[in-house]
Formats: structure tokens, sequence, C-alpha cells
């Protein structure tokens, strides 16, 4: 599942949906650089700060800097919330 990402990625690397999927899997190689699931989640609300879910994800992850501003765990959970009201996580 791992390697479609990096396929669908390889071939659109602003594909916000596919960078957070990458980051659940675990992060991987794309483009010859190496991204883990917590610089996956930052590339995807780098392309879409709207997107509730890597929010979450990134606040699990204790955090990490967006648009060069930097997020503690409970800022992204806060955001996630602020996007989506009910969102409940995973």
């Amino acid at each position: 599942m791992k390697s479609f990402f990096i396929i669908a990625l390889e071939l659109d690397p602003k594909y916000a949906g596919a960078w957070y999927n990458l980051g659940i899997v675990g992060g991987g190689s794309v483009g010859g650089l190496q991204y883990s699931s917590k610089d996956c989640y930052m590339k995807a609300l780098e392309l879409d700060p709207k997107y509730a879910k890597a929010w979450c994800s990134l606040g699990s992850l204790g955090g990490g800097t967006v648009g060069g501003l930097p997020y503690s765990t409970k800022d992204c959970y806060m955001k996630a919330l602020e996007l989506e009201p009910k969102y409940k996580g995973g």
C-alpha cells in the first residue's frame, strides 16, 4: 500500500491526501528523500492547512512546524477541533 502513495506523490507532489496517507503507513522515500510520518503530516498541512486529520496526527507525534510556525501538541489538536468541531480523531 505504501508504494501506491509514493507513486502518487512522484506523479503529483502537491497531493496532500497522499502525504497524509504516507504518514499513516510510517513515511517513506519520495524523490530520493526520506520522510518520517511527522514530515508527511507537515507536508500535507503545508499543502492543505485545513486538513483536520493531519493536524490531529501531527499532534499525536508531539506537534511540528507548519508554514514556518511551531505548533505544540495542544495547538495541533486545537487546530483540528477548530476546523472540525465534531472531530474525534483517528
